[in-house]
């Protein structure tokens, strides 16, 4: 009884999964129908990923979160598939701390505390920078650039970027976000 409902449930995992990879008839369709990381469906094959990572499934990035055990950083992965290569970057947050990460269009854009890091699919490449000690400033992802304002400063960072970019909104001059 117990192995006919295991085959039973996997039948109907496999059956919902395929139903929903079927390529659809035109690209609209395709992306309306686009299908996200699925950890229950892992799960129930016994395939138990979501403990060790966080998977977020973007438009043109697939990001991989990962803490390994006894670790005390947190280890950022991004696929991009025009580039067909991954980039990693190492976060120093604890395994019980989060990090703040939004995945638009071609871009990544991840922080915790102070140190805010950025990620373009279109140049495989992360870059970071901090922010100062009392700074509130969120970055706001829409997938083409992420910008920040923090006091007087506007960061940002577009799709096309390797390296976060800033201007000072008292002078209208460019300034080096790395060195703020």
């Amino acid at each position: 009884m117990k192995r006919a409902m295991t085959v039973g449930l996997l039948l109907v995992v496999a059956a919902l999964i395929s139903s929903d990879l079927r390529a659809p008839a035109d690209e609209a369709a395709k992306k309306a129908q686009r299908v996200p990381f699925a950890p229950t469906a892992l799960a129930a094959i016994g395939g138990d990923q979501t403990k060790a990572a966080k998977v977020i499934d973007g438009e043109d990035v697939l990001v991989v979160i990962a803490t390994a055990p006894g670790k005390k950083t947190k280890r950022v992965l991004a696929y991009s598939h025009e580039l067909d290569t991954w980039s990693t970057v190492e976060i120093d947050a604890p395994a019980g701390e989060e990090v703040q990460v939004s995945v638009a269009g071609r871009l990544v854009a991840a922080r915790f505390e102070r140190r805010v890091y950025a990620f373009s699919a279109t140049c495989g490449v992360w870059d970071s920078i901090v922010l100062p000690a009392d700074s509130k400033a969120v970055p706001l992802n829409d997938g083409k650039i992420i910008q920040m304002f923090d006091r007087q400063t506007l960061y940002v960072f577009g799709a096309r970027a390797k390296k976060w970019k800033a201007v000072d909104l008292r002078t209208g001059e460019l300034v080096d976000p790395h060195t703020l």
